[in-house]
Parts: structure tokens; C-alpha cells; sequence
């Protein structure tokens, strides 16, 4: 089974304000072993970003929900447009990782793997994006 279906549960569970506190994790190499302990490396790499993702999402939303300058009701507006957004990022990223990766390894042990590596790519990335757009001066 993909855990793709999983990964997505849980990254739309930031989407609703739900976050884990996060610890900084250095990147990890997970590219040697077992096609197993690959996949148990890239899992738990998967979740060390989600939960940084999840900590800076939090600390977006309460930047939106604290910008001064703007009514209730502006505020609503962007954390409502913010969280359509991430929550259509999250299905590009799923989508992308997916089987078109799949396809270039015409149904090969690499497809996986690659999937997983390209999810765990993504994620760090969107974290820095947002990192940049919204958490520094």
C-alpha cells in the first residue's frame, strides 16, 4: 500500500490548524540499504517534515491571525484563502509524487522510493517557501 493516502491525512491535518511541535531534523541520506530500511528511512524523514511543515504553518496562521491593519473579517479571508491553498499544494504535491514518478520506473522497486524522496522534497520546500513569505523580516 502507498502511504500516500496516509502522508495526505496527515499533512490536511495541518490545513486545519492542527500542529505537532517540530525540532529542527538535519537532512538525512537515505538513498543506501535495503529497498526496507530505504523506505524506513524516507517514512521517518516524511514525518520529521511533516512535523516541521505543521510547526510553520502554525506560526503562519498566528501571524495572519495577528497582522495588525486589518478587520476580523480580513484576517478570516486570508487564513480561509491561505489554508484553500496549502490544501491544493498538498494535492499537486501528492499528484506529482505520484504516478508520474511511477511511470518512469515502469512499475520498478525504485517507484516507491522515488515517490517518497520526491514527497519528502516537496515538503521541506513548501516549508521554506513559507518560512520565507510569512516568518521573516
Amino acid at each position: 500500500m502507498s502511504p500516500a493516502p496516509l502522508i495526505f491525512f496527515l499533512a490536511s491535518l495541518l490545513t486545519l490548524g492542527i500542529a505537532a511541535p517540530a525540532t529542527a531534523q538535519p537532512a538525512v541520506a537515505c538513498d543506501q540499504g535495503s529497498n526496507m530500511q530505504m523506505r524506513g528511512c524516507n517514512d521517518a524523514a516524511i514525518r520529521a517534515a511533516d512535523a516541521q511543515l505543521n510547526e510553520t504553518w502554525r506560526l503562519v496562521l498566528h501571524q495572519v491571525d495577528t497582522a495588525e491593519g486589518l478587520s476580523a473579517a480580513d484576517r478570516t479571508a486570508w487564513r480561509n484563502a491561505l489554508r484553500d491553498a496549502q490544501r491544493a499544494w498538498i494535492a499537486f504535491r501528492d499528484a506529482d509524487c505520484g504516478a508520474p514518478i511511477q511511470y518512469q520506473y515502469n512499475g520498478g522497486t525504485g517507484g516507491p522510493l522515488a515517490s517518497l524522496a520526491c514527497i519528502l522534497d516537496r515538503t521541506r520546500h513548501r516549508t521554506r517557501e513559507l518560512t520565507d513569505l510569512y516568518l521573516r523580516p
